[in-house]
Order: C-alpha cells, then sequence, then structure tokens
C-alpha cells in the first residue's frame, strides 16, 4: 500500500479521537478565559500582569485533587496489617 494510503487510512482511525482533543483543548480555554474574567472582577484594581500572576497560580493549585494526584514527590506508604 503507498505511504499516503496508509496514512489517510491511519488518520481515519484516529478523527474521532482528534475531534474529542479538540473539544478538551477548547474547554480547557474556554475554562481559563473564565477564570481571567473572575479574577478580574474580583480584583479590579489588580494589574494585567498580576491577573496574569494569579491565573497561573490557580492553574498549578490541585484543591480537588485526589490525594496522591499532585505533582512533587510521592510517598509509597505500605499497608501492613
Amino acid at each position: 500500500m503507498p505511504q499516503r494510503r496508509v496514512y489517510d487510512h491511519a488518520m481515519k482511525g484516529n478523527a474521532e479521537a482528534i475531534q474529542k482533543f479538540a473539544v478538551t483543548v477548547a474547554l480547557a480555554e474556554s475554562g481559563i478565559a473564565l477564570m481571567r474574567q473572575n479574577l478580574r472582577r474580583r480584583n479590579g484594581q489588580m494589574s494585567d500582569v498580576e491577573i496574569d500572576r494569579e491565573l497561573q497560580a490557580w492553574l498549578e493549585r490541585r484543591e480537588d485533587a485526589i490525594p496522591g494526584d499532585v505533582a512533587g514527590p510521592v510517598r509509597i506508604r505500605s499497608i501492613d496489617a
């Protein structure tokens, strides 16, 4: 099979995954834009640089993360009876 046909066949199989990824990226971008608006509304006196700093801090916080599902070192605990 010519290389172009192999590529086309592979891409057809991934079309759904590509579409889902595009939706995921769009939703993430919308969420970031909404949080930027919230920060601006709550802190109208902040400069753009300060808003960007707060937005970055928000992106790095994982307040709703499952324990152990965070950045940094992971401690493995054994469960011994």
